[in-house]
């Protein structure tokens, strides 16, 4: 097998992670359609929940139908050379690859959820906002936006950080 075979593999887990974790955000869906709107007293947007829904849906049908396209464009060819037994440096881009994607399963959930929650937060009512984050909420929202750019940094740039890697290793 390539490596690329083995991040399509793994692109195929991603899409099966951002699946099983829109349904959280489908039962919010429900809560908001079956109470006209509002969720624990708060007035959603049914546009925002039914994309929190449909988006990660959307995304998880596509990277499920097509993990060797998208496997394509993150294994670059001169890595992606069919030989046996693979190669260290293509193993560890791979699980470096790999280690990005679950961190982007847990990011992008999480980004939709502090995206709901901060547009909640901009809803006013004579004048007053509807809530506030609070020192805490304002650290997740930080925190998710650093593992959203960690993901996306592991799995954009797998190849490089596997190099450093493996030369920190020698």
């Amino acid at each position: 097998m390539q490596a690329s075979h083995y991040v399509a593999i793994a692109i195929r887990i991603f899409a099966i992670c951002l699946a099983l974790n829109s349904i959280p955000q489908m039962g919010m869906l429900i809560e908001a359609l079956r109470n006209g709107g509002t969720i624990s007293s708060f007035d959603v947007s049914y546009v925002l929940q039914a994309l929190s829904v449909i988006v990660p849906l959307i995304v998880a049908l596509t990277l499920w139908i097509f993990p060797s396209v998208v496997a394509g464009k993150i294994v670059k060819p001169e890595i992606d050379k069919p030989a046996e037994p693979i190669q260290p440096l293509a193993i560890l881009t791979v699980v470096v690859v790999s280690l990005g994607l679950f961190v982007l399963s847990y990011a992008v959930p999480d980004m939709l959820y502090w995206s709901t929650i901060v547009g909640m937060t901009q809803q006013a009512e004579f004048g007053e906002p509807a809530f506030s984050l609070g020192k805490e909420g304002t650290g997740n929202v930080l925190a998710t936006v650093a593992e959203l750019l960690i993901g996306l940094g592991l799995v954009f740039k797998g190849r490089t950080v596997s190099e450093v890697l493996f030369r920190v290793a020698r």
